[in-house]
């Protein structure tokens, strides 16, 4: 199995706007099997609750083992009519919903009516053992195939509205400059280390149309705890965000692709979502958590990706 973390980019509009809050961002899986397509699989599981009774169950019999030699490594199967009911019933997800996919190297948004899409379960990859209950397994929607292009950005996102705008988001692409004193104009606290007791390293500048960036290596006992990313507003010359991607049992440091790099910067920037400020993304993976789109206000609070996590 493998997870594309998709983002996406949408046209503006200034009728309509969304709160960061009602947006939900989830990542796409593909599972390979027989066929000369992968199986591309909306994993929409931390939209639903978990039923009250053992009886109200969205696994059959069939799927609740692996000794069938039919069934494949992760089980993955459509879901029945009546499962497919209980999953609506149990999700904050309507039938009357839509699935909007954007993809950055093209620049457009694909939208499904989530009555055109069948249900489909996966195992999860941490489930083991030769019987399995709900619990063990992923649920969402079956995605038709898309054409992607390697290292693009794809989102997803399930409501009534399209969230996004396309022509806003771009790769920001990293030179080294001498160290400088970052300003710490959040305040921001340490996580795994007491910021006063970082050392600052290696510093890095990007820019775009409206803003420069910095972002700087953090280290502590001579090993990089932290990486502090700031932006500067062009046009008035002021430091208006900050913070510090950590490094540790479960967060991990995103490698900054400099102007020389052969590949698609994993670093973006710009306008992502209709209504709401520009976005900054890219600098963090977790281990036993789900990654967050920053938006540069500080009033207004990041977008974690509903990436189903569980170990």
């Amino acid at each position: 199995m493998r997870t594309i973390f998709i983002s996406l980019i949408l046209s503006f509009s200034t009728c309509y706007q969304i709160s960061a809050q009602e947006i939900n961002i989830i990542p796409l899986h593909t599972y390979s099997g027989e066929s000369e397509l992968p199986t591309l699989f909306l994993n929409a599981s931390e939209f639903m609750r978990m039923p009250d009774s053992e009886d109200s169950t969205l696994i059959s019999e069939d799927y609740r083992n692996m000794v069938n030699e039919e069934q494949n490594q992760y089980n993955l199967h459509l879901l029945s009519e009546k499962h497919t009911k209980l999953f609506f019933q149990l999700s904050s997800f309507e039938r009357t919903d839509s699935v909007y996919i954007y993809q950055s190297s093209s620049d457009s948004i694909i939208s499904y009516p989530l009555t055109d899409l069948p249900m489909m379960a996966a195992l999860s990859p941490y489930a083991y053992g030769g019987s399995f209950e709900m619990y063990d397994y992923h649920f969402g929607f079956r995605i038709p195939h898309i054409k992607f292009a390697r290292n693009q950005m794809i989102f997803a996102s399930v409501g009534k509205e399209n969230p996004f705008v396309t022509g806003g988001l771009s790769p920001l692409y990293w030179t080294k400059i001498d160290t400088l004193q970052l300003p710490n104009i959040l305040k921001v606290e340490g996580y795994y280390v007491p910021i006063k007791d970082l050392e600052p390293s290696t510093t890095y500048f990007a820019r775009s149309d409206s803003y420069e960036f910095y972002a700087q290596d953090q280290f502590h006992n001579n090993m990089i705890r932290a990486r502090n990313v700031a932006v500067k507003d062009c046009k008035n010359e002021s430091w208006i965000w900050n913070t510090y991607y950590w490094e540790g049992e479960s967060p991990h440091l995103v490698t900054l692709s400099t102007n020389d790099s052969k590949y698609i910067s994993q670093q973006w920037t710009g306008q992502l979502f209709k209504g709401k400020p520009d976005v900054i993304f890219g600098f963090q993976e977790e281990s036993f958590d789900c990654p967050r789109i920053h938006f540069i206000d500080s009033k207004t609070p990041p977008i974690r990706i509903a990436c189903d996590n569980r170990h």
